[in-house]
């Protein structure tokens, strides 16, 4: 299949899906997350795939969510608005269930929901020059999947949700968010020696290994996380503050870049 904002390709039992829109620095659009979805049940029915890789092209692994299209291209009643956070919802949801291991190479940037993505991959391998952080918050938004306390522990989750700051490469790894911290120009070379050792695995103990762990965090609740995460993103979505709403205005009128640097520029004083 043809795809136009990812690129899959497949190189013995290992697929790789990189992200490609390097120019919005991957930022997640409906385009890429349709073409996602059509990726993820690909690789899943292929046979021949054991492992899948993600990764982005260019400087980012993904900025997250589109927020510049949703903006511009808004739900405008609350239907429409639930809907499509229930659809957002079950694509994290086929992540999380995707049979097989997915290693994340972290190259650059991952922020907002794409560190929610990655969370839910199995394994992260990271270059050095990678930043991660939740700056939804910064932006009058908040995050849509709370996953970020399984992995990090309550304290240090409220600090990067509340302030929305970010981290660096080995402070994610201090924190477990990725496994292994790795020289920029090491990072495939990394990833794939580890996909390749698990390409080489029994399949069926390695799928059902994948099980067992994916119930053990649901029989603590984890998916009750994720259901009560979209009501209250809901809510705020259906919230509509006035910092919100100039932030808005000032992308429809200046574009995303200056409204960034006005949110930036307010939390600063």
């Amino acid at each position: 299949m043809k795809y136009e904002t990812i690129i899959l390709t497949k190189e013995g039992k290992i697929a790789t899906l990189t992200f490609n829109r390097p120019e919005s620095r991957n930022a997640f659009n409906v385009k890429m997350l349709q073409e996602l979805d059509l990726a993820l049940e690909e690789t899943k029915e292929d046979d021949d795939v054991h492992v899948l890789v993600i990764t982005g092209a260019g400087k980012s692994f993904s900025a997250g969510f589109d927020i510049k299209e949703s903006i511009l291209n808004p739900k405008t009643t609350v239907a429409a608005r639930r809907l499509d956070t229930e659809q957002e919802k079950q694509r994290w949801l086929r992540v999380w269930n995707y049979p097989k291991p997915i290693i994340v190479a972290v190259n650059g940037h991952c922020l907002g929901g794409a560190l929610e993505m990655m969370l839910l991959c199995d394994l992260a391998i990271s270059s050095d020059r990678a930043v991660f952080g939740e700056p939804e918050i910064i932006f009058s938004y908040m995050v849509q999947i709370p996953i970020l306390p399984w992995a990090v522990g309550m304290r240090k989750a409220r600090e990067l949700l509340y302030t929305g700051e970010s981290i660096d490469a080995y402070e994610a790894q201090r924190l477990g968010i990725v496994n292994k911290v790795v020289e920029h120009d090491q990072l495939m070379e990394a990833t794939y020696g580890l996909a390749q050792k698990l390409a080489d695995m029994p399949v069926e103990p390695l799928q059902l290994t994948k099980y067992s762990v994916n119930r053990t965090y649901e029989l603590q609740g984890i998916l009750d996380t994720f259901n009560y995460g979209c009501e209250i993103f809901n809510l705020c979505r259906l919230s509509n503050t006035d910092d919100s709403e100039e932030f808005a205005k000032i992308v429809r009128e200046k574009g995303l870049k200056a409204a960034m640097q006005w949110a930036s520029a307010k939390k600063d004083n």
